[in-house]
């Protein structure tokens, strides 16, 4: 997401003392097998250059027997720019619903909360703190990103850049890790 890939120290600050009260307990990690959500979460940048690719990717994904739930941030804090075509498989966000340090606004935390999702993949390929909120908001066991230096706190799976590799090659990546869990 291009929103910010700068690093800012107040956030950095704030983020220490304030990211414990958004976290929820992580359930205990269920075998893969038994994975039922996943949460697929883009800036809308990728959305929208990448939009074909990604429904196929979120397709296979429900073929897999998932339940999926993609999140689109929009850059902007206009509601009116986020499109109408609402789908329940498709979450519009703006950044109105995001809060300064990244975490989502409590109505969209308590449907995350509510999806209970098993698996989070961020696609997006630069740094952002939203990116980190949602993944601790979403408190699923497998948190999957690409590599950031400030994201191994947050996600348990990093996978190369996507500076180094494009969308195609990480998500076959994601696939490729999905096989040798099952």
């Amino acid at each position: 997401m291009t929103t910010t890939n700068r690093r800012n120290r107040i956030k950095d600050t704030l983020w220490v003392f304030n990211s414990p009260k958004y976290m929820r307990k992580i359930r205990s990690t269920p075998p893969f097998s038994q994975v039922k959500r996943a949460l697929v979460f883009m800036g809308l940048h990728l959305y929208q250059q990448q939009s074909k690719r990604i429904e196929t990717y979120c397709e296979e994904l429900r073929k897999s027997g998932l339940q999926v739930l993609q999140v689109v941030l929009y850059p902007t804090r206009d509601p009116k720019t986020i499109s109408v075509q609402q789908s329940s498989e498709i979450l519009h966000l703006c950044l109105k619903d995001i809060t300064f340090l990244g975490f989502p606004q409590k109505t969209i935390l308590d449907k995350l909360n509510a999806y209970n999702a098993d698996i989070f993949i961020n696609l997006n390929g630069d740094f952002a703190y939203s990116d980190m909120g949602f993944a601790i908001s979403s408190a699923a066991p497998y948190r999957i990103s690409p590599y950031q230096k400030e994201y191994q706190p947050y996600f348990n799976i990093l996978f190369r850049s996507r500076t180094e590799e494009d969308l195609d090659a990480y998500l076959l990546r994601i696939t490729d890790f999905f096989k040798h869990l099952t």
